[in-house]
């Protein structure tokens, strides 16, 4: 009897475990890392559909790192470890077996590993270890419904196994000719041990069809943290918006396999439309509450790394370098690794998803073409007609994207005069356009009249710091003078109409401003209030704005950020929101939706940011304990009287749809960067 090795002993390895060990024909060394006591102590309980319950399941070895397994031949080395090309190369898995010093012969590696390109590394790694001799992998598309918790995997109807021998640069392996030996006894191994497998010619194609699957179903899953089965039994929620996202984003990758010229036969037309309907039949029996999660769900709960890169990233990749376009993927993410080199923190990654929505590791926004297309928000219409209204000011705009006659289309054409103030009412997008790119022809040395209040009107935290900078920069002593201030203003622009709701407390935009002191310094209202500071004033309520000056700007900003976080721009259904185009009412209005599943996550997702607020030091009464509740109480309270399929969208949803960047980075981002400053644990 011959020797097979597998490493990575989650659900899908205990799964093969089962299978390799039931075959009879090989001495199984299970490599379980993470899970090496449980492995090794009290075995592991699967629950399958295919195989019955096993209890107490122990493989013939179960050691807890490859070094330890380099002592003797393999025959087959599967690997089934998550693909993290990015983190750990499988290369760096298998460094013991692909060292020198191994005295054995080179085995065939089975690769049991989710999404594309994952061979890359480890062929290139053999070829430069052996030479001439072609490195022997046998890749495989699985399809595998399954999930581990603790020492236990959930293993639901059968498990099906696409192989084939990989083939570099996309060649394909014509089964009409002999089959390698290696290969037909991989065959013979899977079904001696229960398992469905079909060896395919094109294996690259069969990968690729899977990959669509994680791409639309995992991804979705993930990025809203609910098992599938709430979507599929939920009809309105699948019907009407799930499931028709689901098929734009799963078109979109479907033609970037089309482009690689799979056959109709191993990847048909239709294949999006197919890989809905397949999962709503796996799902038909299964119950609106299940809990079942993908395993990348699970990995994010618990805080470790997950296969975008491979899932995600290779496609990206593929459709620019055929030149498909995928634009609901391809606006672009990162990913901070954090030390030690290849720990990632599910903070970081949560925050970069976001910051992008569906992206892909490394593909890097071409912002050439996007950082002139920023819409005129409708906070600027509201705040321009208090200010035209107050009859104290002659008021110019600059609206870029939707410029008129009546007003500039730049700012460089609006230096031609003395400011008393300037607003900014753009979006916060520190990371694409700056503040101080935007305002460079007022801080150019060449403008030759003094220095305005700068009044920002933007959403987010730390919108202020490279304009101050900047502002020092060029004036040297004088203190910049920039008001800061919390916007509520629930509006939406749409062509040129602005639809603007009532306040819950008044029918007016509420603005609560203090003048920005950096290092978060306190302005004492008690003492004289700055003549430009209290004109300000003046000029909004002449105007009919509701204003409150406040002595501490940047807890008042803090709170309203809390409200963004919890109604649109934070929590894992803020991505829902967005990426199905669901206004929130649609939430809020749906009990068994809200109740159960909404409201208390963004009670917990809440409570962190809050956290945060507390360690800086914020006052009880700039920043209640309670601050979570109260701004969810705010929210159904300011949509009570909304019905229930009402059209009302905040900005960011009307950015995603005409595919603008958003303020992630100042509303997200900032969150997390005084988190970590502050020691604050944030891993919603």
């Amino acid at each position: 009897m011959e020797d097979a090795l597998l490493i990575g002993y989650g659900a899908i390895g205990v799964v093969y475990s089962y299978i390799i060990q039931q075959s009879g024909r090989a001495r199984l060394t299970v490599v379980a890392r993470s899970n090496f006591d449980a492995a090794k102590q009290g075995g592991i309980v699967l629950n399958s559909g295919q195989f019955g319950k096993i209890t107490d399941f122990r493989p013939h070895r179960v050691l807890s790192s490859v070094g330890e397994a380099a002592d003797r031949a393999y025959k087959y080395v599967f690997i089934a470890t998550k693909a993290l090309p990015d983190v750990l190369p499988t290369s760096k898995i298998l460094e013991p077996l692909l060292a020198l010093s191994y005295e054995f012969p080179q085995p065939t590696y089975v690769l049991l590993q989710n999404g594309l390109g994952v061979e890359n590394d480890l062929y290139k790694k053999l070829l430069e270890r052996d030479g001439s001799t072609p490195p022997q992998i046998i890749t495989c598309a699985v399809n595998c419904i399954s999930m581990m918790v603790g020492n236990v995997v959930e293993h639901k109807a059968r498990t099906t196994l696409e192989a084939g021998l990989y083939i570099p640069h996309g060649s394909v392996t014509s089964l009409d000719r002999t089959i390698p030996a290696n290969v037909e006894a991989f065959r013979s191994l899977m079904e001696a041990g229960g398992g469905d497998i079909r060896l395919v010619e094109n294996v690259q194609a069969a990968k690729f069809k899977k990959n669509l699957w994680n791409i639309m179903f995992t991804t979705f899953s993930c990025l809203t943290r609910v098992p599938l089965a709430f979507y599929v039994k939920t009809p309105d929620l699948w019907d009407d918006k799930v499931m028709p996202l689901l098929l734009e984003t799963g078109t979109e990758v479907a033609a970037v396999g089309r482009a690689l010229r799979f056959s109709e036969a191993d990847f048909p037309s239709n294949v999006a439309e197919e890989t809905i309907a397949f999962s709503v039949e796996t799902m038909k029996d299964w119950d609106i509450n299940s809990n079942h999660k993908v395993s990348t769900h699970l990995d994010i709960e618990a805080g470790k790394p997950f296969e975008v890169e491979v899932i995600v990233g290779e496609v990206v990749r593929l459709g620019k370098a055929l030149r498909v376009s995928i634009p609901s993927w391809t606006t672009g993410i990162r990913i901070q690794q954090s030390d030690p080199p290849g720990a990632l923190h599910v903070m970081e990654i949560e925050i970069e998803i976001m910051k992008r929505c569906y992206g892909a590791i490394g593909v890097v926004c071409e912002y050439s073409k996007i950082q002139t297309e920023f819409a005129s928000d409708a906070g600027v219409i509201a705040e321009s007609y208090i200010i035209q209204q107050s009859g104290r000011a002659r008021l110019t705009v600059v609206a870029r994207s939707e410029f008129d006659a009546a007003v500039l289309s730049s700012v460089g054409e609006a230096v031609d005069r003395a400011y008393k103030y300037v607003f900014l009412a753009t979006k916060a997008l520190p990371d694409v356009l700056p503040a101080s790119k935007i305002l460079q022809p007022l801080l150019a040395i060449s403008y030759e009249y003094p220095q305005p209040t700068y009044v920002l009107v933007q959403n987010g935290l730390g919108i202020q710091n490279d304009l101050y900078m900047r502002l020092l920069e060029r004036d040297g002593s004088p203190a910049p003078q920039i008001v800061t201030c919390a916007v509520h203003c629930i509006t939406m622009m749409i062509g040129n109409i602005v639809e603007q709701k009532a306040h819950v407390r008044k029918p007016q935009t509420l603005l609560e401003a203090g003048l920005y002191m950096p290092d978060g310094c306190v302005m004492t209202l008690a003492a004289a209030v700055p003549a430009n500071f209290e004109e300000f004033r003046i000029l909004m309520e002449a105007g009919g704005g509701d204003i409150k000056l406040v002595g501490n700007a940047q807890a008042t900003k803090f709170r309203k950020n809390l409200l963004q976080v919890l109604s649109a721009h934070f929590s894992p259904y803020w991505l829902l929101y967005c990426l199905t185009r669901v206004p929130i009412a649609f939430y809020v209005k749906t009990p068994s939706l809200w109740d159960d599943k909404v409201m208390p996550l963004l009670l917990e997702t809440g409570k962190e940011v809050v956290a945060v607020g507390r360690a800086l030091g914020f006052s009880e009464e700039d920043l209640p304990s309670n601050a979570a509740e109260v701004g969810i109480a705010f929210c159904v309270e300011m949509t009570k009287d909304w019905d229930v399929n009402v059209n009302h969208k905040v900005g960011t949803q009307l950015d995603l749809e005409a595919g603008r960047p958003f303020e992630v980075e100042a509303i997200v981002g900032e969150v997390v960067r005084l988190a970590k400053k502050v020691g604050v644990l944030v891993p919603r």
